[in-house]
């Protein structure tokens, strides 16, 4: 799988560049932390400056001595102090006072100071002399700017000094200067961009006397990235890691929604983004061959193994069938293979001849002989191919899908296992057929079916006792169609057992809102049901839940069960109507002499009453005399069953007199009632003269189309 390869491949590199931005992001704050991006600046160090100097005014006398990276003072004497006595050092960086250097990278001062003088609280003036051709003047030295920090020295209790560390954002210039030079607001700011020298002034020395300090250390520090550099960078980096985080998930979005989520394969959506990178126009068309493959009775394994079983399934199969189309691709052919939805998958092909087609089929339905193994459980699993090929125009294969959906259809109709090819000539009937069952489909989406309810007569009592429950639909798409035929479109298209819930749900929904009517006049509601409920496990678990649901009696209702469903049923059949028998509900046999159901095999079958076709009432009347002899044996071999029997058509009174002679039960047709709705129904229940009225007047009106299913 090519394209899910691709996804993992893409998942894992931007997971790589993810990953190293977030470590690196973590080291950048680490590394920050530890001081590893710091630099410092020796001011004591002689490679650092070009000369240290002692200067004094007045009665002051300073000296110092310069060992061991130590500035040492030795004596700075103030015989008679003043007020503009100054004592101190001067740290040269440059002779050339606009030659100095650019401190701008550095934050902070680290100093170290011990003195001894005659004050109590001694202190230090440092000024950094930062010469700008805008405010100074570089043949006088005093202009040069003063940005100064007043020092104390830092002592522990014990009297040593310590390392102080003073931000560089407590300089201030100094006032007097700004007030001497003139200058303006905007050139009285801090400056140090170009420092020529450091001054180290006492200050504030009053007294004379003997004043000494020593400065053990002084460096400049900074970052060689500061922390708000540091910040900005992992901002960048952490925007950077979120764009990628949601690229990723968007793309991840866009993958996932072409991807089939149980088997990986390209869904509708991949199928059609495969087909625009190809480009179709009518400038350049191209050669498609698209094969529609349905596993066989899928559902029913489905239910038979469970879910979990039936996932595998399709996961296992995609994958055999995807490690064959690997081996028969080529680079010049490319193929793509789709997951539809369920059991539906979708081959395409490019530039295939109708010969290689027919291989293709022939291989996957080869491999396919080898059952699957899953959960010890040895699977056979068999599919219906049908296939169509085309020049296609267009991105749009909608036609194509349809015409192999409906090749398929006729595999699968011919006995399943089996390969179609597409015959515009002999298969387009069924595409509309196809066109009718989606129509059904969404009716049953939209509740755009009715029901309708037929009344039937109990032969002794003329009075109601059952209703068969029918299905039909106003809408213009399926009202030109009868009931017989939408049913028959449902079962061919796997539509039916959709179909057949939704009767029995409604009606159960009904007699729950008229239960006391239902109840007083005891009356049994039928309900047609396929051989295809009967396959399924489920079946009678749903009925029994939907019983409970509604809080409705089984002995309320009968199912409808066709002659051929018998003769096509197998032990899962039986034993579902076993079971529903065993809870209550009543069993008919429908549409009796049509099939090939031996008189002896229905004792074998849990059924309650038969109903004999409609085909033999109609013969009553016309001196058919063998179809009268098959009548009769029927009506005597089920009351010899102890079965009973309903005449299903009758539409005369002639037929009427002759089933209720014979010994039928039942009868039910146009002479007695037309299907009615619940609301005709429940006013005819409460007055049942209005049924027997029509009976006594002999009524032959017979409909110009019966559209519904008895």
């Amino acid at each position: 799988m090519p394209f899910l390869s691709r996804f993992r491949l893409n998942f894992f590199i931007q997971n790589r560049i993810i990953s190293v931005l977030l470590i690196v992001s973590f080291l950048l704050i680490g590394a920050h932390s530890l001081g590893l991006f710091e630099k410092q600046f020796s001011l004591l160090d002689s490679a650092n400056h070009e000369l240290v100097e002692t200067f004094s005014s007045g009665s002051a006398n300073a000296s110092f001595e310069y060992k061991d990276k130590l500035l040492f003072v030795s004596e700075c004497e103030m015989l008679a102090s003043k007020e503009n006595d100054i004592c101190g050092i001067n740290i040269l960086f440059s002779r050339a006072v606009d030659k100095g250097i650019d401190l701008r990278d550095y934050s902070r001062l680290e100093i170290q100071l011990e003195m001894k003088t005659p004050l109590n609280k001694p202190h230090i003036k440092l000024s950094f002399r930062n010469f700008n051709s805008v405010y100074a003047d570089t043949s006088n030295e005093t202009s040069l700017k003063y940005n100064s920090l007043i020092i104390s020295p830092k002592i522990d209790d014990a009297g040593n000094a310590l390392v102080d560390s003073i931000p560089l954002a407590y300089l201030y210039v100094d006032s007097w200067w700004v007030k001497q030079f003139k200058i303006d607001s905007q050139n009285a700011q801090v400056d140090v961009s170009n420092v020529s020298n450091i001054e180290v002034v006492l200050q504030d020395s009053p007294n004379s006397g003997h004043y000494q300090f020593t400065i053990k250390r002084l460096t400049l520090k900074g970052d060689r990235l500061s922390l708000t550099q540091m910040l900005v960078l992992n901002s960048i980096i952490w925007v950077l890691v979120i764009y990628l985080l949601i690229q990723r998930q968007a793309k991840t979005l866009r993958d996932l929604s072409s991807l089939d989520a149980l088997t990986g394969l390209p869904n509708r959506r991949g199928m059609q983004n495969w087909l625009d990178k190809l480009k179709i126009t009518p400038q350049k068309p191209q050669h498609l061959s698209l094969f529609f493959i349905d596993i066989d009775d899928f559902k029913i394994t489905n239910d038979t193994f469970g879910h979990k079983v039936g996932d595998q399934l399709l996961i296992d199969f995609s994958q055999r069938i995807s490690t064959l189309l690997k081996a028969h691709n080529n680079k010049q052919q490319p193929s793509l293979f789709c997951r539809l939805s369920g059991d539906e998958f979708v081959v395409l092909l490019q530039d295939r001849s109708q010969q290689d087609c027919c291989e293709l089929a022939t291989k996957i339905l080869t491999l396919l002989e080898t059952p699957l193994v899953i959960d010890k459980n040895n699977i056979n699993v068999q599919v219906s191919l049908g296939s169509s090929s085309d020049i296609i125009y267009s991105s749009d294969i909608g036609q194509l899908t349809a015409n192999a959906d409906a090749a398929m259809y006729l595999a699968k109709r011919s006995g399943k296992n089996q390969y179609r090819a597409f015959s515009k000539v002999k298969d387009s009937g069924v595409i509309q057929q196809k066109t009718l069952a989606k129509t059904i489909s969404d009716a049953m989406a939209h509740n755009q079916f009715d029901l309708k309810f037929m009344p039937i007569f109990d032969v002794k009592t003329k009075l109601v006792k059952n209703v068969e429950v029918l299905i039909r639909s106003d809408t213009p798409e399926l009202a030109k169609f009868s009931t017989k035929t939408i049913v028959q479109i449902a079962e061919d298209f796997n539509l039916i057992q959709e179909l057949d819930e939704w009767v029995l749900n409604n009606t159960l929904s009904l007699l729950s809102e008229n239960r006391d009517l239902v109840a007083r006049l005891g009356l049994t509601f039928c309900v047609n049901v396929s051989t295809l409920d009967l396959q399924n496990r489920s079946f009678f678990q749903r009925t029994k839940q939907m019983l409970e649901k509604y809080e409705i009696p089984a002995a309320w209702i009968e199912l409808e069960i066709t002659e051929n469903a018998l003769t096509k049923s197998s032990e899962v059949c039986t034993n579902c109507l076993t079971d529903l028998k065993n809870l209550g509900i009543k069993l008919a046999l429908d549409e009796f002499g049509t099939g090939y159901t031996a008189f002896n095999q229905l004792i074998n079958y849990p059924v309650n009453k038969i109903k004999i076709n409609s085909a033999y009432v109609s013969a009553i009347g016309h001196d058919d005399v063998k179809i009268k002899v098959l009548t009769d044996a029927i009506i005597n071999i089920a009351n010899s069953f102890e079965l009973q029997v309903t005449a299903v058509g009758v539409e005369t009174l002639e037929q009427y007199y002759y089933f209720a002679n014979k010994g039928c039960q039942y009868v039910q047709g146009y002479l007695l009632s037309e299907p009615l709705t619940f609301r005709e129904l429940a006013r005819g229940l409460r007055n049942q003269d209005a049924f027997e009225m029509k009976q006594k007047l002999g009524s032959q009106n017979k409909p110009n189309d019966a559209k519904y299913r008895s």
